[in-house]
């Protein structure tokens, strides 16, 4: 599928972080401390512990969708589709960090340690497996 998925397909105004796909294209360098400081600077709030992990999650989801190919508009086949490109997604770069799968579906990824400061400061730490 080329060009972008419908917009009602990928902005849920409830997502912590609203910001555009094209804001941002993983993998980010800076991970989410870039990620939290553009947000900030759009939005003017600072997104919460899950945005990051939330916007990943959506541009997996987005990938198999776009692997696809057309989406029919037949629920059954079109789950199916995303349902077995998801599956097929052995490696990632999102604003978290780049990810394999094992499987079993489980991700391998770094997790970031995230420490304020006793000046109220966020200090970032990666952790790799």
């Amino acid at each position: 599928m080329t060009g972008d998925i419908p917009t009602k397909l990928v902005k849920a105004p409830n997502l912590p972080a609203r910001c555009s796909w094209k804001t941002l294209r993983p993998p980010e360098p800076q991970g989410p401390p870039r990620f939290i400081d553009r947000c900030n600077k759009k939005y003017g709030y600072i997104p919460d512990d899950v945005a990051a992990p939330t916007w990943d999650s959506l541009r997996l989801v987005r990938e198999a969708i776009q692997s696809c190919g057309k989406i029919t508009g037949n629920i059954e086949k079109d789950r199916k589709c995303v349902r077995n490109d998801l599956a097929n997604i052995k490696e990632f770069g999102g604003i978290t960090g780049k990810m394999t799968f094992t499987e079993e579906d489980d991700p391998i990824k770094c997790a970031v340690i995230v420490k304020i400061s006793d000046k109220g400061e966020f200090e970032y730490q990666s952790v790799c497996p």
